[in-house]
């Protein structure tokens, strides 16, 4: 991720003041062997999962405030124009950076897991078809985990999921 990228989501987020629920885990890769599943330095017995469901991502709310910014503006342009169009020019770089990044967070969406323990996982995914196919897999997983020999690796960040077990070709994910 580049650090435009960042800087542009975090000056959004800021900006937005939107209140996140539960910690969103954006890790690359997951791999779940037999019922655990694992990330990072984290590991989830997929049998003390309750539900899986996915939910788009959240948009950010219109920043309401750049309208006073646009009357400020028209306020001091008769006086200084120079700094009329100042803020003008930056009224439009707000919106257009909050109109990118809902644009990017549009093609985003959540898988959710709930434990028998009342914690709750969201992991966050790029592409809702690689979601689909991950969502397929822990069902199968879930339903049957016990019989499923092999480790499945889940590569978020380039969208495909690898073997160890026979479940995905019995599902006929390549």
């Amino acid at each position: 991720m580049s650090t435009e990228k960042n800087t542009t989501s975090s000056f959004l987020d800021l900006l937005s003041r939107n209140l996140k629920g539960p910690k969103v885990i954006d890790t690359p890769k997951l791999y779940i062997e037999g019922n655990i599943m694992k990330w990072d330095d984290n590991m989830l017995q997929l049998s003390n999962v309750i539900s899986v469901s996915t939910v788009p991502q959240g948009l950010l709310v219109f920043p309401l405030w750049t309208f006073l910014m646009i009357l400020a503006g028209i306020a001091v342009f008769r006086i200084m124009i120079w700094l009329a169009l100042i803020i003008f020019a930056l009224t439009g770089i707000i919106i257009y950076f909050w109109y990118k990044r809902n644009e990017e967070l549009k093609t985003q969406s959540h898988l959710i897991l709930h434990t028998n323990s009342g914690k709750v996982f969201s992991f966050l995914f790029s592409d809702r078809v690689f979601l689909k196919q991950v969502f397929d897999v822990l069902g199968a997983i879930i339903v049957d985990g016990q019989n499923i020999k092999g480790g499945i690796y889940i590569n978020v960040s380039n969208n495909k999921i690898q073997q160890g077990a026979s479940l995905l070709n019995d599902m006929k994910i390549k």
